[in-house]
């Protein structure tokens, strides 16, 4: 029941992530929303890594590790962050990605 549990909470962040990534490309560029929605998407995505490390460690311990550090280095750089996007300069960097795919398929 635990792995069971743990495989569904991969998957509901992983849902946060896509849906924070969504966000991001719906809202005016280089606005706080979607600076707020990239850090969303990345924090989903470190705490399903997170997540995923956790359960396969007994499997494979390198590769667990591996996952349990950058996931806990995404999901702290996509949870703090959030309160720095009211820097011009932050919320460009991290919206830059975006504004680029959004004029790449436009």
């Amino acid at each position: 029941m635990g792995k069971f549990a743990g495989w569904v909470g991969v998957g509901l962040l992983a849902y946060e992530s896509v849906a924070g990534f969504s966000q991001a490309f719906a809202v005016e560029d280089g606005s706080q929303k979607q600076a707020d929605g990239v850090l969303k998407g990345i924090a989903g995505l470190g705490g399903a890594a997170f997540g995923i490390g956790t359960l396969i460690m007994a499997a494979v311990p390198a590769a667990g590790l591996i996952l349990l550090g950058g996931g806990l280095a995404f999901w702290c750089l996509g949870t703090a962050g959030k309160y720095f996007t009211k820097n011009k300069s932050f919320r460009n960097f991290f919206s830059a990605p975006v504004r680029g795919i959004k004029k790449l398929f436009s």
